[in-house]
């Protein structure tokens, strides 16, 4: 399995744009759990309030979980959740460097099966490992709806993309222009 950033030939894999309800977003979830190669990393931005938590309750509830047990890790700052799968969510919101995000000795979450899913990646920049997947999250409208742009990182994200345009949930996804998305990573 590769796990590099970038190169010529991943930079031709088309990021994409959907609008999501509660619904669709649960949907793709459960299309990401289902087709996603683990060891895996998913980075998730956006403002506070934009969906990035909900989205991690989803995958966890797809991966065997109850829903209801996934809490934001904004101050415990690292949940992990163990079975036959492990998901280990982060969120950097509250560090103040990638020293301190080297501390929490995340270098050997890829073992096995394991989820990692890092809100604020950012604050981890030269820390983190190279991201499988990158989702960008907007803040929802009056009608529920909000915004996620992604991205892939690596040949395992880019077809666990291509499995999400093609799964359920697949009419949300429009391509979008590799330009204005490669700007993170």
């Amino acid at each position: 399995m590769e796990r590099v950033h970038s190169g010529d030939e991943l930079a031709k894999v088309p990021a994409f744009e959907a609008v999501w309800d509660e619904a669709a977003l649960a949907a793709s979830a459960r299309r990401l759990a289902a087709c996603l190669e683990l060891p895996a990393y998913v980075s998730l931005r956006g403002p506070i309030g934009a969906g990035k938590t909900t989205f991690v309750r989803f995958l966890a509830e797809a991966l065997g979980w109850e829903a209801s047990d996934v809490r934001s890790p904004s101050f415990s700052l690292v949940n992990t959740y163990e079975g036959s799968k492990t998901l280990i969510h982060v969120d950097l919101y509250r560090l103040a460097s990638a020293r301190d995000v080297a501390l929490l000795d995340l270098d050997d979450v890829f073992e096995g099966s394991t989820l990692l899913c890092v809100e604020w990646p950012e604050v981890g920049a030269g820390v983190l490992p190279p991201w499988d997947l990158d989702f960008e999250f907007s803040p929802g409208s009056a009608e529920g709806l909000r915004g996620v742009r992604g991205q892939a990182g690596t040949w395992l994200g880019a077809r666990a993309l291509e499995a999400l345009r093609s799964g359920e949930g697949a009419a949300h996804f429009r391509r979008a222009s590799r330009s204005a998305s490669s700007e993170s990573g």
